[in-house]
């Protein structure tokens, strides 16, 4: 588990296996799971490859930025998003590679 800090909210990440109950959707399993709520990432660890892990990480890490730092995804413009990436990207770079590390460490 590692935590990471998005605009003054502090977000757990925790590293689980395929079938943690975390990861379970409508539709199936996911590779990672954002809860808003709760500030927590959860993300699949095992039967992954490396290069997946670290674009889940980066995917997750942008959803929680979404949320951290007030961005509605909601009817999003191209430019919107260029916006978003041009402000935050660096921010959710780094996030996401402190998550890789924590998790890989765990395995």
């Amino acid at each position: 588990m590692c935590r990471i800090r998005l605009n003054n909210l502090t977000w757990d990440v925790y590293g689980v296996e395929a079938n943690d109950l975390k990861l379970k959707t409508d539709d199936g399993w996911a590779y990672g799971m954002t809860y808003y709520d709760s500030c927590e990432i959860y993300i699949r660890k095992s039967d992954i490859s490396d290069d997946l892990l670290q674009r889940v990480c980066r995917h997750e890490a942008a959803h929680a930025a979404a949320f951290s730092y007030c961005f509605d995804t909601d009817d999003l413009s191209e430019e919107d998003l260029c916006n978003f990436v041009e402000a935050y990207g660096p921010v959710i770079c780094n996030s996401a590679n402190r998550m890789y590390k924590a998790i890989t460490a765990d395995l």
